[in-house]
């Protein structure tokens, strides 16, 4: 395959999974599904509902891409309008309209690792989760190292760091948080990443 043609299928393969999520009350599922229709009929996604499996009483209305997972350049190429959907419904719903208010709050995104084990495979897969307001964003970690590795600098502009900054300051906001659980699980997922990539996450 040429260069051209390798570039073409690393852009295109299909490995991000991309989610709006509002969790309601049952009572009020009519009222939000009506509201969030104009809005995953725009992104051309399709609309779901799910019990809330901590809460029987709330419902999770879940606007996800149809096909499960799309690829860096659909996510580039869409990535400003998703942020748009997903802010308006976060102020509408959350912030009584207040922009100002919503933006700020949506501009602090919380970042998770999780490490799963499978029976036959001889390394851990971790799973890398970005949380702004409503919008999730998920994916294996292994996959988007690889595509930095061939394209760094839109890799960056996907993600607005390296996957090495990305580590660093997940794992510096987690050692300041008064969990002594969640510090010790991250400090063995740190140790890991180091071990499995090479990164260097310490201060």
């Amino acid at each position: 395959m040429n260069l051209l043609g390798r570039m073409f299928s690393d852009n295109y393969k299909k490995w991000i999974g991309i989610q709006i999520l509002v969790s309601t009350k049952l009572s009020t599922q009519m009222k939000i599904n009506e509201y969030l229709k104009p809005f995953a009929k725009e992104l051309n996604w399709q609309m779901k509902s799910e019990t809330d499996k901590k809460d029987e009483g709330r419902i999770n209305i879940i606007i996800s891409h149809r096909g499960g997972k799309i690829s860096p350049a659909k996510f580039l190429e869409n990535k400003e309008k998703i942020k748009k959907v997903a802010l308006t419904i976060y102020k509408d719903l959350f912030f009584n309209g207040d922009e100002d208010k919503a933006s700020e709050e949506f501009a602090i995104r919380k970042d998770t690792v999780h490490k799963y084990t499978f029976k036959g495979y001889d390394k851990p897969i971790f799973v890398f989760s970005s949380i702004q307001g409503v919008l999730i964003t998920t994916y294996a970690l292994n996959d988007r190292i690889d595509f930095e590795k061939k394209h760094k600098e839109m890799a960056v502009n996907l993600f607005g760091f390296t996957v090495e900054e990305n580590l660093k300051l997940l794992f510096q906001s987690s050692m300041q948080k008064n969990d002594s659980k969640q510090i010790q699980i991250d400090t063995e997922h740190k140790k890991a990443l180091e071990e499995m990539y090479g990164f260097k996450l310490e201060d």
